[in-house]
């Protein structure tokens, strides 16, 4: 068999094998608050396929007293928080917290690109928007806020699921390609 025939059939193996896994890459923050906590994932990916985040905390409440406005009677009432992340502006996901208890929950954002588009994300770094609330909008009721237990995020983590990830040294091609983003 020649040499480079030899060749081709012992290297297809291992070029297959690198294209077919896929790698996971983590970024975690703890005890962020609402508003833009900047990413850093320390790495250039190559075709991201997925973006989830998977937070845990306590949930919280708003508590509070309603008066019918043509009726005498009242109600008290408690309201979850809502939390919501977008990721640049480009995806994004959210979930409702359960009321006064701990909460672990994984949320799968969603890329509102058709075809899905997460270039944004190549060069591993992107600003997280958190923001969370609790509203409600009854028509001809009057409530009076009573008090509240604040919801918490003890722990973000961010997985990014993609093909490859290039780490971003000083004189890497990570680095080199995060500059010309």
């Amino acid at each position: 068999m020649p040499f480079s025939r030899m060749l081709f059939i012992l290297l297809f193996p291992v070029l297959f094998a690198t294209t077919v896994g896929a790698a996971t890459v983590t970024w975690t923050v703890d005890h962020p608050v609402p508003g833009t906590v900047p990413v850093d994932l320390g790495v250039t990916l190559v075709n991201v396929t997925d973006v989830s985040i998977h937070a845990v905390g306590y949930g919280g409440g708003q508590h509070g007293w309603c008066e019918m406005m043509d009726e005498p009677w009242g109600y008290d009432f408690w309201l979850e928080y809502t939390v919501d992340f977008s990721l640049d502006g480009a995806a994004g996901g959210g979930f409702t917290a359960p009321l006064q208890q701990p909460y672990d929950a994984t949320v799968t954002l969603v890329n509102g690109a058709d075809p899905t588009d997460w270039s944004f994300l190549e060069d591993g770094r992107a600003d997280l928007s958190i923001a969370q609330y609790h509203g409600f909008n009854f028509d001809m009721i009057h409530c009076m806020p009573m008090g509240f237990e604040t919801l918490t995020i003890d722990q973000l983590v961010l997985t990014v699921t993609c093909e490859a990830a290039v780490p971003n040294e000083t004189m890497s091609f990570g680095t080199v390609k995060a500059l010309y983003r």
